[in-house]
């Protein structure tokens, strides 16, 4: 049976087969004719996309949808819609809570008392700081830095500038018209350093059982004080007082004494004895002052001695000990700058050199230079009077 021609739309129709339920004429290009076709699935509607939102444009609104899509999304920039006229940061006002990272405080300074400089003023603040302070300027001055020993004073350096530990100068004694009448009878007091006596003498002790102690002699003195060197063969007691003087007051000057030494000691057990006027509260011989010194390893004679700035003179008195009460004394006459030596008001010697210009303080010291017994002087009282050649 021969094809079977006809014409659909102006075009020949070919008919080879006889077509299946459904099937439809589609156009072969190659042969110009229209041919039987079997469809399958559904073909979308022609120009559907004008049924689409954003007026017929191929997008789809996701208002109301839920869930996470299938792809990461990039989001477009929108940092205009931010705070800070449209620039990328977040206002953080009324926030609460600890962020995640630790954030570096912006440069803040300017905000600060003292002109912007980074310091805040303390000015009415009460309270104690938890920290203890360190006083490193006082009036405006360095401080120094130095550790004080045991009684010192914060004392002004005019070298250096500086405020500095030192130990105290000795205090000027109080002077009222032209007339000087100081004197300690060793009655009142206590047995503290700095309270001994009626004006606050001091104690300087080296050595196992050095001290210093009240004494009442067999012949009923009242208010002695005794001084021991105690048993160390260096041990010594030195009693001295913050009252000071200088020895050349453009006066006159008198100072006595009433001592009273130990046995004298046997080969082996030496011991010096020295009093009067001093720069110097140890065992040292002093750099400055008028004084009496008796010394068992030189000879058993009593000796004298002026020092200034160190240039010392000295002299013997051919006074022996003799272990009993004695009243020793020393003048300096202004007019002859002579000092003269008295022991039981016997004038003894006289020295015009090496007289002190400097100020000194009343002393007394015994001090051991061999052997382990404990050596004493007692002492009932010491006066010092002046007359100047003015009112002062």
């Amino acid at each position: 049976m021969g094809a079977l021609l006809c014409k659909f739309l102006g075009q020949l129709v070919e008919h080879k087969s006889i077509p299946a339920a459904g099937d439809a004429l589609c156009w072969n290009a190659a042969t110009s004719t229209w041919e039987p076709f079997t469809l399958s699935g559904v073909l979308p509607p022609a120009s559907h996309h004008l049924t689409h939102e954003n007026g017929a444009g191929d997008e789809i609104s996701v208002a109301g949808l839920s869930g996470v899509l299938a792809d990461a999304q990039t989001p477009a920039a929108h940092h205009g819609d931010h705070e800070n006229g449209g620039g990328d940061e977040l206002s953080v006002a009324g926030l609460s809570g600890v962020l995640a990272d630790a954030q570096t405080p912006a440069a803040h300074h300017g905000d600060h008392e003292n002109g912007g400089g980074d310091e805040i003023g303390v000015g009415g603040l009460s309270g104690v700081l938890a920290d203890a302070q360190n006083a490193d300027h006082l009036q405006g001055a360095d401080v120094s830095a130095a550790a004080p020993n045991d009684g010192d004073l914060l004392t002004w350096n005019a070298g250096g500038s500086t405020w500095e530990p030192a130990a105290p100068a000795l205090a000027p004694v109080r002077r009222m018209g032209q007339r000087l009448d100081w004197r300690e009878d060793f009655v009142g007091g206590s047995l503290d350093s700095g309270n001994y006596g009626d004006n606050g003498w001091f104690a300087e002790l080296s050595g196992a059982g050095a001290g210093v102690a009240r004494y009442t002699p067999t012949d009923f003195r009242a208010g002695c004080i005794q001084l021991s060197t105690g048993t160390a063969a260096d041990g010594y007691a030195v009693l001295y007082t913050g009252t000071c003087l200088s020895v050349v007051p453009g006066g006159n000057l008198c100072v006595e004494v009433g001592v009273r030494l130990p046995a004298e000691g046997g080969s082996g057990e030496n011991y010096i004895a020295r009093f009067g006027l001093s720069d110097d509260n140890t065992d040292s011989v002093p750099f400055n002052g008028v004084w009496f010194d008796y010394d068992v390893t030189v000879e058993d004679f009593w000796y004298v001695h002026t020092s200034n700035g160190g240039a010392e003179s000295a002299d013997e008195t051919a006074v022996v000990w003799d272990g009993g009460w004695h009243r020793f004394r020393f003048e300096y006459n202004a007019a002859a700058s002579l000092i003269t030596f008295y022991i039981d008001d016997v004038a003894v010697t006289s020295i015009n050199s090496n007289i002190c210009a400097g100020v000194c303080a009343p002393f007394f010291a015994i001090i051991k230079t061999l052997g382990t017994t404990a050596r004493l002087m007692q002492i009932d009282w010491f006066h010092m009077y002046a007359d100047f050649a003015g009112a002062r």
